[in-house]
């Protein structure tokens, strides 16, 4: 078992990353919304790992903290849950607030992701309630930024922006007014130029 790589960053090419290990190129699947994460093409770069057999070849999978795989093995548990599914969810919301949600039983909030039709929301909400539960603590502790307010994430969904952009929008919000009202949050989010 792969459970960690430690290596140069050679490529970063949609959702996947591709590593130097000592002369060996490794293309690492990552969850969209933690590419960000990434150091600079040439920079060192560290990820926690899960390695995925499938019928096509095996898939290597990427994380910048441990709490993620527990995340997606969580996921992938479910039945209708695949790998890419699972990675898709993680990169529609970042981890706590995706636990949230499932363990709140936001069915609308989740079929926005892409893939998750309604019935596999329910299906993910009743199977793995109890089971996040347990997790949430481990998964809230090491969130950098968030989690975000659902309800400026939801705000700006629902004037058509994308969860990316909305908790892009949110985050840099934040950073400028880090404290305040809910709607003050929403206005200046709204504000931000995003290239």
């Amino acid at each position: 078992m792969i459970s960690r790589i430690c290596g140069i960053l050679l490529e970063e090419d949609g959702d996947s990353l591709t590593i130097d290990l000592a002369g060996l190129g490794l293309e690492v699947l990552v969850p969209s919304n933690q590419l960000h994460k990434a150091p600079n093409i040439g920079e060192k770069v560290e990820l926690f790992t899960h390695l995925v057999w499938r019928d096509t070849g095996p898939l290597l999978l990427g994380f910048f903290a441990k709490e993620d795989i527990r995340l997606y093995k969580a996921l992938s548990g479910v039945s209708g849950i695949g790998t890419r599914l699972a990675l898709n969810l993680m990169g529609f919301l970042p981890r706590a607030q995706l636990a949230r949600a499932i363990i709140e039983g936001q069915s609308a909030l989740l079929i926005k992701a892409p893939g998750l039709g309604k019935k596999t929301a329910q299906r993910l909400t009743v199977e793995l309630k109890e089971t996040l539960i347990k997790l949430i603590p481990s998964l809230e502790e090491d969130s950098e930024k968030g989690p975000y307010p659902q309800e400026a994430v939801a705000a700006l969904t629902n004037l058509g922006y994308s969860v990316t952009e909305a908790i892009t929008r949110i985050e840099l919000a934040m950073q400028k007014k880090p404290k305040g009202a809910l709607s003050d949050l929403i206005s200046q989010a709204l504000k931000e130029k995003i290239s």
